[in-house]
């Protein structure tokens, strides 16, 4: 009855693994394309683009911009 019952939760601390890996990755995927985005603002800002056209083309608005702005000025 315990081999049993160390089986159901081996396999369910594995199926939560799994799903914890898959829901991180996404998140980092997520995450990863926000950090390009506020990057590519950046560098047009820098090399004097207006920030209307960086942010079209970045796909960010205004607000979007400045959250990111104050959550990744350390980058």
């Amino acid at each position: 009855m315990c081999e049993a019952i160390k089986k159901i939760q081996d396999k369910a601390i594995l199926k939560g693994r799994e799903e914890g890996r898959e829901e991180g990755f996404e998140s980092g995927i997520i995450h990863g394309s926000r950090v390009e985005k506020y990057k590519t603002v950046e560098r047009a800002i820098k090399k004097n683009l207006d920030i209307s056209i960086a942010l079209s083309v970045a796909g960010l608005t205004e607000e979007e911009y400045e959250e990111m702005k104050n959550k990744y000025k350390d980058l």
